[in-house]
């Protein structure tokens, strides 16, 4: 919702939540916050694969299956 509609988004938070909360959402949120977002969950996936890559051949040739 913040990538696509903000704008209803803040609206909709400024109602359930309250116009601080509204506020302090969109003042953390700015436009770019989503690349980084992006970027963050890749980098995560990629250290993540490599360390179970790892473990899992460390697994298999102590099992002697590699």
């Amino acid at each position: 919702m913040l990538v696509y509609a903000k704008p209803s988004f803040i609206q909709a938070c400024e109602i359930y939540y309250g116009a601080d909360y509204a506020a302090t959402l969109d003042k953390l949120t700015p436009s770019w916050i989503i690349l980084v977002l992006i970027g963050s969950a890749m980098l995560g996936g990629l250290i993540g694969g490599l360390v179970g890559s790892r473990l899992l051949k460390k697994h298999f040739q102590k099992a002697g299956v590699v």
